[in-house]
């Protein structure tokens, strides 16, 4: 008999239809726990999950019927663990159909982790006031305040304000935990959304002094020019202040805002910062140093009234901040004091001995724990073995073997890290395909033909036509010491990924195969601007190497006109200058008050008026309001350069060489996974080039980063397994929450993903011989073992 995953999606609805409610429950069940196994081995491709597709073929009420005999965590996997995901419409609809019990333990368990509270979060957002406040009567109250930590201010106030009196008290008291001016200043914001009566009622329910706190916080008006700004434009605007006007600026925010700005300021600078506030309000600052790290939940113990969360430190930015204190100042002293021991224990396991030694001295008598640094602990490099080998040209090779606990099963895993010292070696951003070698996407969809569509193993000339190469090769033809594959680009399995969503890459201006995905800088010369929010590896003109998140300001027009938008990847507003770029969809909409300008390769490629028109995938389009085409647009046509602007420092130098990828990993010693604000779209976005799997702790391949820790620079991969090739008995990959967790584990102060999978490659020059230090996973386009052919790479030379 022929397994559930081996039936079509038809015949597997036509089965559920014919049996009984707990027969059909239990049989989709079974469905997903031999999806969930296949996955586990490493041997369900994308889009071949029957999961999703079953779902899309049953109308809501047969689904709510189904899900009456799973329970949350079945349902769970069937809405959200797929690599294919259910159409958020019909999604939201199927969870209003369900029991309110059910989809209350649902949102629970969504609570805990990294990504799920975002998901969790907007699927209650666009769900009826009067239902989440029946849902939320059921939750956690714990779980509540999470998702409503990942939701606008306006719609935490309205869902707040629907409770039941009692609920809205648990949940007010649940966001002002201890005292401390930020959580005061957090239920503030939401209260001062609210009526005024349920605000009254609310507030005389709590502590008074609480209470009394709150009022005056509510009545507080902020006036600072950084008031409006969002987190993108807050980091710009806070490197060009100095460090007296930042303080000035911050200090007339409320404190859950401070929060927001100082999250993104460099620790020096943000010490700096700090130690002019905490010279006038000592309170203040140690409050805003508890507050700024972030916690995760990672589960529930206990029962009933009695069962509590369970939350674990994610990332830290209070280490990075207190190293740089100077403690030989009075006010920075007594930050320190006021800062409670738990707290600061917390803390203290994410520094350095020397700054260890030295709070314990402040705070000399109480016994604080002297810890070594900790990590996650979801796993620790370190319990298998590890050999280092000096190649020569000052490169030193690390191979690290481990044997990781996952949670759900021990996996092996190899580990390759090459280390070097920045000063003495020249880097190179690069790309294969230059510009004489480009070929439109057209002519690439004749070349590629029904090889990739028929699962064949393309031939090798045509990756030659194509003009892609080895890594070996090239390290052998230029001389380089090293090198490491780079980022994403458009190629043939994103071609192929398209045709299956719907989306024809013909149609999509300005597209041609290997055109790099985000900020790309070869030889002081920007190949494309960054378009994306994404982490980058930039190396300066005096060879000073940085992992920086970059996003672009301003395009400055042929004619001399400077665009800058008002907001980005929204529906288009009368008078407002928006920005899309490919996670907003495949096209934007028509529109008789604005005009699109579709730019990618820093060049226009369509002025479209009142049309509407697509994305270019590798580009953005800029919607000016038509009132403004004279002013702005005068002698504008398709075929002009552009010049981008974007937020990179000046200060730290002149850009020589950049390449956008991730997610950043690890930032300022602490992890900094944020698939949502690097630009990462959903699983099955129609901008499949750029799309990566969200979760973290999801879908393992191998892995390549760049860090950089204590000023060393370190380029390295993670071996694992091709899709659709089985679990690997050498090394089985990692997921993206796993590889922070290593180069965490690893002590990097800076780290970033590149490009994974089969491209996944690192090659080093030995005496008179190139090889390949990791074990490449080829798949269907070269075998297992062999080089996957690329275009971006990195190189590195002898200086």
């Amino acid at each position: 008999m022929k397994k559930h995953n081996e039936l079509s999606p038809d015949e597997l609805v036509e089965r559920l239809s014919t049996l009984l409610p707990e027969d059909a429950a239990q049989l989709f069940q079974e469905l997903i726990q031999e999806e969930q196994e296949l996955s586990l081995r490493n041997l369900l491709k994308p889009y071949q999950d029957k999961v999703p597709l079953v779902l899309e073929r049953m109308d809501v009420e047969s689904i709510a019927q189904l899900f009456h005999g799973l329970n949350d965590y079945y349902i769970m996997k069937a809405l959200f663990g797929n690599f294919r995901s259910v159409d958020e419409v019909k999604r939201q609809s199927i969870l209003e159909k369900i029991e309110l019990g059910k989809v209350a333990m649902l949102l629970n368990r969504m609570s805990i982790g990294v990504d799920n509270p975002k998901i969790a979060a907007k699927i209650m957002k666009t769900m009826p006031n009067a239902l989440v406040s029946d849902i939320i009567d059921k939750m956690e109250v714990a779980s509540v305040s999470k998702l409503l930590e990942e939701m606008p201010l306006k719609n935490r106030a309205t869902i707040i304000g629907h409770l039941n009196a009692e609920r809205a008290v648990e949940v007010a008291r649940a966001i002002l935990g201890s005292e401390n001016s930020v959580r005061t200043a957090r239920l503030a914001n939401i209260l001062r959304e609210m009526e005024s009566e349920p605000r009254r009622e609310l507030l005389s329910n709590i502590n008074l002094k609480q209470s009394q706190q709150v009022e005056l916080q509510i009545q507080y008006k902020t006036r600072s020019p950084l008031e409006d700004l969002d987190a993108r434009e807050s980091k710009l605007r806070c490197v060009e202040m100095t460090v007296e006007e930042l303080a000035s600026a911050l200090d007339q925010l409320d404190p859950e805002k401070m929060i927001e700005f100082l999250v993104h300021i460099d620790p020096l600078r943000c010490a700096q910062t700090l130690s002019i506030m905490g010279g006038a309000d000592p309170q203040k600052v140690a409050d805003l140093l508890e507050e700024m790290n972030r916690k995760i939940i990672i589960g529930f113990k206990g029962s009933g009234i009695h069962r509590t969360c369970v939350e674990e430190l994610y990332t830290c930015p209070a280490a990075g901040i207190l190293e740089n204190l100077d403690f030989k100042l009075e006010g920075n002293i007594e930050i320190l004091r006021r800062l409670p021991k738990n707290v600061l224990e917390s803390i203290m396991d994410r520094v350095d001995e020397e700054i260890r030694t030295k709070i314990v001295k402040v705070r000399e008598g109480e016994n604080l724990s002297g810890a070594l640094p900790a990590s996650l602990q979801l796993f620790t490099v370190g319990a298998g073995t590890r050999k280092t080998i000096d190649l020569g040209r000052g490169l030193k090779w690390t191979r690290i073997q481990e044997r990781l606990n996952t949670g759900d099963r021990i996996k092996p895993v190899i580990i390759d890290l090459l280390e070097m010292n920045p000063e003495v070696v020249t880097i190179k951003a690069c790309r294969a395909i230059t510009k004489d070698k480009l070929m439109p996407v057209q002519d690439v969809a004749k070349l590629i033909g029904n090889a990739k569509r028929e699962g064949k193993r393309p031939d090798k000339k045509m990756f030659s036509q194509l003009g892609l190469i080895q890594l070996s090769s090239v390290v052998k033809e230029s001389g380089a010491i090293a090198a490491i594959n780079g980022n994403h680009y458009f190629d043939y399995g994103h071609y192929m990924d398209a045709l299956k969503l719907g989306v024809d890459p013909t149609q999509i201006p300005g597209l041609f195969f290997g055109d790099p995905v985000g900020w790309f800088v070869a030889d002081g010369k920007e190949i494309s601007p960054a378009a994306f929010n994404r982490a980058a590896f930039v190396v300066t003109r005096e060879g000073k190497p940085y992992i920086e998140r970059v996003f672009m300001t301003e395009v400055i027009l042929n004619n001399g006109s400077s665009l800058k938008w008002d907001k980005t990847n929204i529906e288009k507003i009368d008078g407002n200058v928006i920005l899309y770029n490919s996670l907003y969809g495949f096209r934007t909409k028509s529109s008789p008050t604005h005009i699109d300008i579709a730019i990618a390769k820093n060049q226009i490629v369509e002025v479209r008026a009142g049309e509407g028109g697509h994305i270019p995938l590798t580009g953005f389009v800029i919607a000016i309001p038509l009132a403004e085409k004279d002013r702005l647009l005068k002698g504008v046509k398709a075929g002009d350069p552009v010049r981008v602007v974007n937020n990179f420092p000046s200060s730290l130098g002149e850009v020589a060489q950049a390449m956008a990828c991730g997610p950043y990993l690890v930032r300022n010693g602490e992890v900094a996974i944020s698939f949502e604000e690097e630009d990462f779209g959903e699983k099955d976005s129609a901008v499949m080039a750029f799309s990566l799997t969200r979760a973290t702790e999801t879908f393992e391949a191998a892995r390549s980063f760049v860090m950089i820790r204590g000023g060393r620079l370190h380029i390295g991969t993670v071996s694992g397994t091709a899709l659709g090739t089985g679990m690997s008995h050498e090394s089985g990959g990692m997921t993206f929450g796993e590889l922070a967790q290593l180069t965490m584990d690893l002590r990097a102060d800076q780290a970033y993903a590149l490009d994974g999978g089969g491209s996944s490659s690192i090659a080093v020059r030995s005496g008179n011989e190139v090889r390949i230090l990791n074990t490449p996973t080829g798949g269907s386009d070269v075998a297992k073992g062999e080089e996957r052919f690329i275009n971006t790479y990195w190189l590195f030379f002898e200086r």
